[in-house]
């Protein structure tokens, strides 16, 4: 894992790779697997990953100061356009650190679309069954869409392990 560390080509990010190795060393029970995938992804992670994540997390971070405090720091900071901050937070949902609430949200809208669909069926048998003359009026559908992201719950493990904050 250290060596992980010496072959980092951010040297910036050697605090991290220590914090994690300290967090190690300090339990009692350690899952192999998971200490590995903490490292591997600490490796794919670049700079400007980890800040945008230490953004989302800093809810959870009991760290008094920090100079990241929206987005336009981590664009200040990193010297990227929105365009690119937006591509670094996609790519963190895609390593499963970030979510966004559409996310979240996804199963119960399609559940209300299932159901909907049940009730445009039996409307349709109903209007097309020429003993009726009452028909049913049709509820409209609703979907819940919000795009915001937040930090998954694996994000807010990978911070802790590599930060050695406890969230």
């Amino acid at each position: 894992m250290l060596n992980n560390a010496l072959d980092e080509p951010q040297k910036e990010k050697i605090e991290f790779f220590i914090n994690g190795f300290i967090n190690i060393a300090q339990c009692e029970t350690i899952n192999e697997d998971f200490v590995l995938i903490f490292y591997d992804l600490l490796r794919e992670l670049r700079l400007v990953d980890l800040t945008v994540l230490k953004l989302y997390g800093r809810y959870y971070l009991n760290e008094e100061n920090t100079d990241i405090n929206s987005y336009d720091d981590v664009l200040i900071k990193h010297n990227i356009t929105y365009e690119q901050y937006n591509l670094v937070r996609r790519n963190l949902v895609k390593k499963g650190i970030l979510t966004t609430k559409t996310d979240l949200i996804l199963e119960k809208d399609l559940k209300a679309i299932e159901e909907s669909i049940k009730e445009l069926q039996k409307y349709v048998e109903l209007i097309t069954n020429p003993k009726k003359s009452n028909y049913p009026r049709l509820k409209s559908l609703k979907l819940k869409y919000n795009n915001r992201f937040e930090i998954t719950r694996f994000g807010r493990e990978f911070i802790e392990f590599i930060i050695n904050t406890k969230i």
